[in-house]
């Protein structure tokens, strides 16, 4: 529920203006740090921010009826993207003064003419983050920046004051002269600073222009000369100039001029080499650029080879980046003299076999396909195969380009964006361009023409797919300091109904690759593509789940071969962009989830090369650099403590799953002294300083939960702790080492007394029904909760009306979340996967699989790439940071949740079809070879013809206290390889 805040009296001024506005501010949501009166107190350090949710307001009433004639916005990262603005005359009737649309955030400059009224209100519609609205300050206008709008004519019912009224209904509109030039100018009293435009035209599309300022030389200066483009909203971006006049020049053309609005933008939005490309994306058909540059999410998935450091990215619509460095390729249409993009199309997204990491794209019409598939083959190299084919009954004569610009596929919200390019040069007899002086693409058979192209901050922009258009070119190498440089490339078909011609791209992703091509190169890609189908069966195929539901089975398939793919040497990591680095927290239950599926070496690799970098103090690094081996800059001065409990349980995991003693002789030295290095930690709050209160006998404060920031006293850790204890204690039970374990067995005993204690300080402070993530906030956050339960198996342990509650409450809000439209609903991160193992282990099966049905349905982005991102948007086009996609700690945590349905080690049990649908038991299941700590396990399970479920098992050692499944299957036991039967 959104509570409305007391109002405050707030004095507020603003020293850029000469006005002074006394006013009182209210808001939907946020308080204290975050109160609204810090949207006016002339600081930009201090700021209102409010709720997560879309329908929020910010309310300024003024102690007078008091004239403005705009505002200026400056937003914090969480902007508003669709916003009104509103004022209230002294009838206290609303009206609508700017309708907001598609913000791109930073500085917003409105301006709506001079207008009397006593409040004014900010009423968001639609944020441009996950987040809430969050702004540093509201710059009002006075009648003191009053400006004037004239023109040479204007058409009945029209007005040059239209352009700057805030209404989109209204518009300028100059009268049909012989005069071969309209001119429309604002005059402001005062200099302007302004670094750009927002034209909104009245109609669909854009009309050419020059864009003016009357300079300190007391003449007209060009700033732009605007070409004619498609999009309704255009952003113009020029040099920083100041000015008390600007000027648009249209020349006669058939098509009306017709303008509703302009906002002059702040110098901190004066072009820059991204701002260059953003006026192009926006002049030119959509899809003809990386979607971040119309602020629009863009999926994409990756192709590399197991272990490399290089991975390349092919996006939903078959645009390429070629390994790390920086540039991307576009493939687009020119058909009729008309450049067409992927979105002109139907576009879908596939896998080879449905699951391996060989993924391709197809554009569909009823004219033509366009498949695209890239696949990366030894020595390190990306080859994409692109295919038109003619399937109508029509011959078509078309022209396929290729435009390659220093513009990422990862965007500017994901520590993308622009990468510049100083240098290009075009190698005719080799095909190949070289970028920055390194081999970048090779294009098999020739293409027809290749085009060069400098971009320049000159007034008259101009795409390199214009230049393929128009066949112009400069030279075979070009430099751009401004790092600018582009390429194309053009294919010219003549395709008879039915006829297919197909092209190779290829992309090396290191220095040393190398590939012969032959004279046909799409037989070369076959090849490869059979070798790659070889070595990924190879390598994920030594176990077999038949399931009703094929799809579960392809995830974790698809997900392991991402979680080899994205690691870097022995290394896992997350991601290949923007989590490059190796994280204990992730790699324990990434490492373990690969050898729970047979992938025993990378498993084992990571756990070898991540026990070295463990000092001997017992310090276990919780953010390395895989390429150094080193703790990653940016945390070094944070503090995680979940990395000693996650280390052991690693090394336990990997012992129980091989059986093999020699990986814990191994760990144990490096075990023990993490154990000990915790223990120490922990006597920071067993002072008296800390006696008593909610952190008595805890983990220190940490940054290892990521919504802890500045650190707490994160239960997370602890939890962790306790399993790292109890896992380093049956490591040493099993080496011998019967002091060490009982040492241990005391520790977790007095660590899990603490904790409890703690946790019950908290409900008590705070008046609890739920179990708190931390012990400052006492929050709810089941997700984090889940460890207790998924990994440290202490469920019985803790408060169970807690425990119930907690869970109770998380399945009431995801069943409400499934009930909504997809596109409404809210923000959250797919680490939730991990729930479904909690609620697993609590006899929970039908709410688990809710979960699944619930992810699958609404967290696989594209769905046929079967991966999940880090956060997951209602609106799937939201421009806000979604991770690395393929994101293989939740792709991890996907793997281990599918296989807890089948099969989980608990209490030395080993526990079989614990969250089967009911309708699957009429088809039947089958688990062939899958690992378990006691060996491979193997049952078929179906209904038999009296309506009995009966699982028949197969298993290589019975576990200490046996097998258990819901009461309502029968166990069959079967015999073995080895022909041992159990009854």
């Amino acid at each position: 529920m959104i509570s409305r805040l007391s109002l405050q009296t707030l004095l507020c001024l603003w020293v850029a203006t000469q006005t002074i506005f006394a006013a009182k501010l209210s808001s939907s949501s946020g308080q204290g740090s975050y109160d609204p009166a810090l949207a006016m107190d002339g600081k930009m350090d201090t700021r209102w921010s409010s709720n997560f949710s879309d329908d929020q307001w910010l309310l300024i009433e003024f102690e007078k009826t008091t004239a403005i004639a705009g505002l200026n916005i400056h937003w914090e990262t969480a902007y508003g993207r669709d916003y009104n603005i509103e004022v209230r005359n002294e009838d206290n009737q609303w009206t609508t003064l700017s309708e907001v649309r598609t913000s791109d955030g930073g500085i917003d400059a409105l301006y709506f003419g001079p207008q009397q009224c006593n409040a004014l209100r900010l009423k968001g519609l639609r944020r441009g983050t996950g987040w809430g609205y969050s702004i540093w300050e509201i710059e009002l206008l006075g009648l003191d920046k009053q400006r004037t709008v004239q023109a040479t004519s204007s058409t009945d019912g029209t007005s040059p004051n239209h352009v700057m009224d805030g209404r989109k209904e209204t518009f300028w509109q100059p009268a049909k002269t012989d005069s071969e030039t309209s001119v429309l100018e604002i005059i402001s009293p005062q200099p302007i600073e302004t670094g750009g435009m927002r034209i909104e035209w009245a109609d669909d599309y854009a009309c050419p222009c020059s864009i003016q300022y009357f300079s300190e030389n007391n003449q007209w200066e060009t700033l732009v000369n605007k070409k004619e483009g498609v999009s309704a909203i255009e952003d113009v971006f020029f040099k920083t100039i100041t000015t008390r006049k600007l000027r648009l020049n249209f020349p006669s053309s058939d098509k009306p001029v017709r303008i509703a609005e302009i906002q002059l933008k702040q110098p901190s939005e004066s072009w820059t080499p991204e701002r260059h490309f953003e006026m192009l994306s926006q002049r030119l058909p959509d899809g003809l650029f990386p979607g971040w540059l119309r602020r629009e999410q863009t999926f994409w998935t990756v192709t590399g080879l197991p272990g490399s450091f290089n991975e390349s990215l092919l996006d939903e619509y078959g645009k390429v980046e070629s390994g790390l460095r920086n540039f991307s390729v576009t493939p687009a249409l020119l058909i009729n003299n008309e450049l067409i993009s992927a979105k002109s199309f139907d576009c879908t997204q596939t896998l080879v076999n449905g699951w391996m990491p060989i993924p391709s794209v197809q554009w569909k019409n009823q004219h033509l396909t366009v498949d695209i598939t890239a696949n990366t083959i030894e020595p390190d190299t990306t080859v994409v195969l692109y295919k038109l084919k003619n399937t109508s009954l029509k011959e078509i004569d078309l022209s396929l380009l290729f435009a390659v610009r220093p513009l990422p596929i990862n965007p500017p919200w994901q520590h993308g964006g622009f990468s510049a390019i100083q240098r290009m040069a075009w190698t005719p007899q080799e095909n190949t361009l070289s970028i920055n002086d390194v081999k970048a693409i090779s294009l098999y058979p020739k293409p027809d023409f290749v085009s060069l192209h400098a971009q320049t901050q000159e007034a008259d922009a101009i795409d390199i797919t214009e230049q393929l258009v128009n066949r112009k070119t400069q030279s075979n190498s070009i430099s751009s300091q401004e790092g600018l440089a582009c390429a194309g490339m053009r294919y010219d078909y003549f395709l008879e109904p039915g006829q297919s011609k197909t092209l190779l791209a290829v992309y090396p992703n290191t220095d040393s690759s190398h590939v012969d091509i032959p004279a046909n190169s799409e037989s070369l890609f076959q090849t490869e593509m059979k070798k790659s189908i070889s070595n990924w069966s190879a390598l994920i195929d030594n176990w077999q789940i038949d399931l009703p539901n094929q799809k579960l089975v392809d995830l974790v398939r698809s997900n392991l071969a991402y979680l080899c793919i994205n690691a870097d040497g022995p290394a896992t990591q997350p991601g290949s962009r923007n989590y490059n680095s190796s994280w204990i927290r992730d790699g324990a239950i990434s490492a373990t989830a690969m050898m729970r599926f047979g992938l025993f070496e990378q498993g084992q690799n990571y756990l070898n090369w991540f026990t070295d970098l463990i000092k001997e103090d017992g310090f276990v690094p919780f953010l390395v650099e895989t390429n150094t081996g080193e703790m990653a800059w940016f945390a070094r001065s944070w503090h995680e403590h979940d990395s000693f409990g996650q280390y052991a349980f690693l090394v336990r995991q990997a012992t129980e799953l091989a059986d093999d003693d020699a990986i814990a002789e191994h760990s144990w030295p490096k075990v023990k002294a993490a154990m000990k290095h915790m223990e120490a930690l922990r006597t920071q709050r067993l002072t008296e300083e800390y006696k008593g209160t909610v952190y008595e006998g805890i983990l220190p404060e940490s940054n290892s939960h990521e919504g802890y920031f500045p650190a707490k006293h994160s239960y997370w850790d602890d939890f962790f702790a306790l399993k790292g204890i109890q896992d380093a204690q049956a490591l040493a039970l099993r080496l011998g080492h019967t002091d060490e374990a009982n040492w241990l067995a005391s520790f977790e005993n007095d660590f899990r007394q603490s904790l409890l204690t703690s946790i019950q300080r908290v409900r008590e402070r705070d008046k609890l029904e739920i179990i708190p993530g931390c012990a400052e906030l006492g929050d709810f956050d089941p997700t984090s909760t889940s460890i207790a339960i998924m990994t440290a198996d202490e469920r019985d342990t803790l408060p169970q009306d807690a425990l119930k509650n907690s869970y109770d409450r998380y399945v009431s809000e995801s069943r409400h979340r499934v009930s909504q439209p997809l596109g409404t609903r809210s923000t959250y991160t797919p680490y939730e996967v991990r729930n479904i193992s909690a609620l697993i282990r609590m006899g929970r099966p039908e709410d688990a699989i809710m979960l699944v049905d619930y992810f699958l349905d609404d967290a696989v982005r594209p769905t046929g790439w079967n991966h999940m991102a880090e956060v997951v948007h209602g609106d799937l086009r939201t421009p806000s940071y979604i991770g690395d996609m393929p994101h293989t700690w939740v792709g991890a945590g996907l793997i281990n949740a599918i296989r807890d349905m089948l099969v989980y080690e608990e209490r030395d049990a080993l526990f079989l079809a614990a969250a089967i649908p009911p309708d699957w038991l009429k088809t039947g299941i089958s688990v062939k070879n899958l690992q378990t700590w006691w060996g491979p396990v193997s049952y078929d399970l179906k209904e038999s013809s009296n309506g009995q479920a009966l699982l028949k098992l197969r298993y290589t050692r019975k576990p200490p206290n046996g097998f258990i499944v819901p009461k309502d299957i029968k166990l069959v036991i079967q015999s073995n390889t080895t022909t041992r039967t159990d009854n």
